[in-house]
């Protein structure tokens, strides 16, 4: 069974979202983001349908009436289009990455109090999308603004550590140990976003897993 407050306007089934030849379900709000439903039913099991969260967030100025599901490079999982009032096509290919709700991260990237979206694959590899006002739902895609060797999502996370009201990119390793990469303010550029700044915290005898990062005395840091 599938909930979802949304008009039957943007519920749609389509075909090999997944590639594996069964039609999945899919739900297309106004603003383009898209949520997926996995169809995991089996031939003689109950009807069922795995939420795993929006799977595009969309793409500013388009609207969901705009956007299309196709299959443009015959790899068996569709891609997504927009379709301008001229008849102009964009298009984005699917990568092969279903972006799940545990990949989503929320920080504050560019120092203006609002907080962005962030997306980190399982490899590590961060997308972005600055948070522009909810009111207009208006996300700038900033694309892939960092990614380590061999540091999985697991071990990062974003905090402002320097006292510059932007978050910058920490590595949590296992035994509680964090290196720190300062964010330059270079998000989007075709230069790194994030400087490393060597070791910040030896640990404290805690598992990397236990350990968060938050301003609890309110006292900026020594520059």
């Amino acid at each position: 069974m599938v909930r979802d407050n949304c008009c039957n306007r943007g519920i749609s089934i389509a075909n090999q979202k997944q590639g594996d030849g069964r039609a999945d379900y899919l739900v297309l709000y106004d603003g383009g983001a898209i949520r997926g439903y996995l169809n995991a039913m089996d031939e003689d099991g109950p009807r069922d349908w795995k939420d795993i969260g929006v799977i595009a967030g969309g793409v500013s100025g388009v609207p969901g009436s705009s956007v299309r599901l196709a299959n443009l490079n015959n790899d068996g999982v569709l891609d997504y289009l927009s379709i301008s009032a001229e008849g102009e096509l964009h298009a984005w290919i699917h990568n092969g990455d279903i972006r799940r709700g545990d990949g989503v991260r929320f920080a504050d990237l560019n120092g203006d109090g609002n907080n962005d979206l962030l997306w980190i694959s399982k490899e590590g590899e961060v997308q972005a999308w600055l948070n522009r006002g909810l009111r207009n739902s208006d996300w700038q895609s900033l694309g892939k603004i960092a990614q380590l060797a061999g540091v999985p999502r697991s071990k990062i996370q974003f905090a402002d550590v320097d006292g510059d009201r932007s978050a910058d990119f920490l590595v949590v390793y296992d035994g509680g140990s964090v290196k720190g990469y300062r964010n330059n303010g270079a998000l989007g550029s075709a230069s790194p976003s994030f400087d490393d700044v060597g070791t910040i915290a030896s640990g404290v005898g805690q598992p990397g897993s236990k350990v968060r990062f938050a301003d609890v005395n309110g006292i900026e840091p020594i520059p």
